[in-house]
C-alpha cells in the first residue's frame, strides 16, 4: 500500500519519466510533548530531525539519537503505521516558541 502512495505521489510531482530524487510530501505537523527542555534549547529553525522510536517504542522525535520529543496521541497510530511500513520520514523544525513549544513538519521521502 506505503509503495503504491509513494509511486502515486512521484508521478504527480515529477512531470519527467525519471525526475529529481530527493522530493518531500508533507503528511503531518504538530507541536512535540513531553520534551527534553535542554534538547529544545539546541534546536534552530529549519533543522531536520529523525523520526523514530523512543526506548518505549512510542513515534518519537530524535536529535543525535536522543529524543526530543514524543509524537501527540492524536497522530501517534499514523506516525507508527508509516515507519512500521517502512517509509522515510523527514522531520523539520517549523516554529519554536519562547515557551517551550517545539512544532515540526513530518514529510514522506519520495
Amino acid at each position: 500500500m506505503l509503495g503504491a502512495l509513494k509511486e502515486r505521489l512521484r508521478s504527480l510531482l515529477a512531470p519527467e519519466e525519471n525526475g529529481p530524487a530527493g522530493r518531500e510530501v508533507a503528511v503531518a505537523a504538530f507541536a512535540l510533548v513531553e520534551t527534553d527542555a535542554a534538547l529544545c534549547r539546541k534546536l534552530f529553525m529549519g533543522e531536520e530531525l529523525a523520526m523514530g522510536c523512543d526506548a518505549h517504542g512510542a513515534p518519537a522525535v530524535l536529535r543525535r539519537a536522543k529524543t526530543v520529543g514524543k509524537v501527540p496521541e492524536a497522530d501517534c497510530g499514523h506516525m507508527a503505521r508509516l515507519l512500521d511500513q517502512g517509509a522515510s520520514l523527514s522531520c523539520r523544525v517549523v516554529k519554536l516558541g519562547q515557551d517551550g513549544v517545539v512544532r515540526v513538519r513530518v514529510s514522506i521521502v519520495l
